[in-house]
């Protein structure tokens, strides 16, 4: 059977999923959860020009939602983070020995594995046992070689020595090395193992080690900067959060039995309860600062700035009917079904056309649009309208909508879903854009939309104007010294 689809061609659900935020406090509730977590849980949002938004198929976002939206990854970041490190060098590894096995048994012919396994010996059998054991151990081995490699590797260097200072603030080795093997996993899962080389090219411009320095400079540069704005524009913690982040670190003491198995546990990613605390508090920070610069959902800007922002940005919002060409089985209708629908969609525009009145005519389409309509989807969560930008629907639904002028009519759009009839709607700073919330994973209007790219952009602003003051023996930091000579050396 044929799933319904909407306008982004995803399929629509029979019912909305209802999408329920957890409290900021409140960390995974069991075990079972905390190791679903993944490395990017304790990774800051991206700042930079990509907006904290994608589209996806929640409900309607609420403003209230939004303001808690970098409260509840809190909820994710269990010290699962503890056990990162050796999992995913495992992993790794695995990539190199099991998957290449499976590969070469999958493309052996069929007869000559039949054949095997038919006259296979007991010698053959203990034989083969041999080299599985051979590559356990030799996995086993790689995984230890990059675990020791780490290791020395922290030990280089005091953990509150001082890498470098951004805008006068400091950034102790401790916190950049975390930051560094978060990197670095991401090349040992892709590659197998610790580059044999940090000089090596990456790009016609970059090495290993240059990408590496770069990308953990500019993680460190985000916490930094937060921190740093925070305390320039006066937007310190609230009670009220600083009491929310003590009792997630009081979960996580009472979850591992005590503090010093929380530090232990903490040790093994290179970690530490005050580095761990420190991250919390910068995301609430970064909370803080955008409810003082724009307000939690947008509500500091005005409808002037959000039109003027949206009309920038390219954003338009249309209601439409579509006519579907699909019967309720799913199973596409025949050519007299779809002379059916496309009769129906002539009498609806015949009927459209002929009112005068921008507000009636508004109002008519919203009453057409909820009893004729087969977008489901639409229905159900765009009541208000689809508020969104090119690229984002069927391009011959884009190239109608785009070329109407506000409360103008299209003409009948076909598109592989059926016929569509649109009408093109003023913006409403309260409408509901196709972008998703990347804390409550629902769809934010366009006020809150334009406030959150705003303050992305504003921060990757302020991350690219930092001062950053490298200690000599960091500036140009040989990462082959680093990670391949043995303690003592």
């Amino acid at each position: 059977m044929e799933e319904e689809r909407n306008l982004q061609g995803e399929e629509i659900p029979a019912e909305p999923e209802t999408v329920t935020e957890e409290p900021a406090a409140e960390a995974a509730e069991t075990e079972a959860e905390a190791e679903k977590i993944e490395t990017e849980a304790a990774e800051p949002e991206a700042p930079a020009e990509e907006p904290a938004t994608e589209t996806a198929e929640p409900e309607e976002a609420k403003p209230e939602d939004e303001s808690k939206k970098s409260k509840s990854w809190k909820d994710y970041l269990v010290p699962m983070l503890a056990y990162l490190v050796p999992v995913l060098a495992a992993l790794a590894i695995l990539c190199l020995f099991i998957l290449p096995r499976r590969s070469s048994v999958a493309e052996a012919p069929a007869e000559n594995a039949a054949a095997q396994t038919e006259t296979q010996t007991e010698t053959e059998a203990e034989t083969e046992a041999d080299q599985d054991e051979l590559s356990q151990e030799e996995m086993e081995a790689q995984v230890q070689a990059i675990l020791d490699a780490m290791e020395r590797a922290y030990a280089a260097h005091d953990p509150k020595e001082v890498v470098c200072t951004i805008d006068g603030r400091d950034v102790t080795w401790d916190m950049y090395y975390y930051l560094l093997t978060d990197e670095l996993m991401t090349v040992v899962y892709y590659t197998g193992g610790i580059p044999e080389d940090f000089d090596a090219a990456l790009t016609e411009e970059m090495t290993v080690g240059q990408y590496l320095q770069e990308a953990v400079l500019e993680k460190v540069n985000y916490f930094v900067t937060i921190n740093n704005k925070a305390e320039e524009l006066g937007t310190s913690l609230t009670e009220e959060q600083e009491q929310e982040i003590q009792e997630y670190m009081d979960h996580l003491v009472e979850q591992y039995g005590g503090e010093e198995a929380l530090a232990e546990a903490l040790d093994d990613s290179y970690l530490n309860p005050e580095l761990l605390r420190d991250i919390v508090s910068c995301n609430e920070e970064k909370v803080s600062l955008m409810e003082e610069l724009y307000g939690a959902a947008g509500e500091k800007m005005t409808e002037e700035e959000v039109a003027e922002w949206a009309t920038k940005e390219g954003y338009i919002r249309v209601k439409h009917i579509l006519y579907y060409f699909y019967n309720d089985d799913g199973t596409e209708m025949d050519e007299a079904g779809k002379a059916e629908m496309r009769a129906k969609a002539e009498a609806a525009l015949a009927e459209l056309q002929a009112i005068e009145d921008n507000e009636a005519l508004a109002q008519r389409f919203h009453e057409l649009m909820n009893t004729d309509s087969g977008d489901a989807g639409g229905l159900i969560q765009f009541q208000n309208g689809y508020t969104f930008t090119s690229g984002t629907m069927y391009p011959e639904f884009e190239e109608a909508a785009f070329a109407l002028e506000e409360y103008a009519l299209s003409d009948i759009v076909e598109s592989s879903s059926g016929y569509h009839v649109i009408l093109r709607l003023p913006l409403d700073p309260e409408g509901t854009t196709l972008n998703q919330s990347s804390g409550t994973g629902a769809y934010m209007t366009l006020r809150e939309t334009a406030a959150n790219e705003q303050f992305n952009r504003k921060l990757s602003e302020w991350i690219k104007e930092a001062q950053v003051t490298w200690s000599e023996e960091f500036e140009n930091m040989d990462m082959n010294a680093l990670f391949h000579t043995p303690q003592g050396e």
